[in-house]
């Protein structure tokens, strides 16, 4: 029986780990035995009917590009295809929401990047050509959770999953808006980290893995799965999943 192909997916946090965890169950994978991971990384591996996927989170998005280039270069004992590269937008528009990763990969001296008339990127490193596929968490709703800046991440994703969730009327959604606006008047940065860290604390105080939890509770598990895949970075998921 022939290899199946090898697909990595990288991540820039154990949040962004769970929820592509979470992903990769609902569309049918199966868990396998993790080896070894690479120095200072998290690492899981799964399984499809079509392909194997390395799943791996090193902590940071200044070590994301590091990440990309050692899992591309087969520095864990593996040569994937393919490469997703996951990440929070944040404030950064469309059109410059990778410069980031070129910028450091192109530092890194390690490997070139290249990018085709139909969009495809791929990393030339060690004679080997890897697709990269680009997955940003980015929001599909123009709604904001307590009016916080237009900046795009995993945990504001979250968020809107866990506001469709809930009734319209829902006192604990007014009181974590309450909480989040007056926080935000004494401190701007990481808005939607700082929100989503106020919706832990409401709803699962004891957690230690909170996104996971999201998952697993009923009355939350389906709409933050609704939210996740309205994302750009699932439908990156998808491409490396059917690819």
């Amino acid at each position: 029986m022939p290899t199946k192909p090898l697909r990595a997916i990288v991540c820039e946090g154990k949040d962004d780990l769970a929820v592509f965890r979470e992903l990769l169950l609902a569309e049918g994978a199966q868990k396998k035995t993790a080896g070894a991971p690479i120095a200072g990384s998290r690492v899981e591996r799964y399984e499809t009917d079509r392909v194997q996927i390395t799943l791996e989170e090193r902590r940071g998005k200044s070590r994301l590009a590091e990440l990309a280039l050692d899992v591309a270069e087969g520095s864990a004992g593996t040569r994937p295809d393919v490469v997703l590269v996951s990440f929070d937008p944040d404030l950064d528009p469309p059109a410059r929401e990778f410069v980031f990763f070129e910028r450091d990969v192109d530092g890194s001296k390690r490997g070139r990047l290249a990018k085709s008339d139909d969009g495809q990127r791929t990393l030339r490193i060690k004679n080997r050509d890897v697709v990269l596929l680009v997955a940003p968490w980015r929001s599909s709703t123009a709604a904001r959770f307590a009016g916080l800046p237009e900046e795009h991440s995993i945990e504001r994703v979250l968020i809107e999953g866990i506001l469709a969730s809930r009734p319209d009327a829902d006192p604990l959604a007014a009181w974590a808006t309450e909480a989040m606006t007056k926080l935000h008047a004494l401190v701007q940065s990481k808005g939607h980290k700082r929100a989503f860290r106020i919706w832990t604390a409401a709803l699962d105080p004891d957690s230690e893995s909170f996104v996971a939890h999201l998952f697993q509770m009923h009355e939350t598990r389906g709409a933050c799965l609704t939210a996740v895949r309205a994302t750009p970075a699932f439908h990156a998921l998808r491409a490396l999943l059917d690819g």
